[in-house]
């Protein structure tokens, strides 16, 4: 198991967090599934 989480109300919220950790450099290139889940 994890030592440690962190819940988010959404999927944008845990992407948001995810990248704000990488330490991303402005010439750095992100990959992501185009593909998305309208939630009603």
């Amino acid at each position: 198991g994890a030592k440690h989480a962190i819940a988010v109300n959404s999927c944008t919220a845990a992407l948001y967090l995810s990248l704000g950790m990488l330490d991303l450099e402005p010439e750095d290139e992100v990959i992501t599934s185009p593909l998305t889940y309208p939630s009603t």
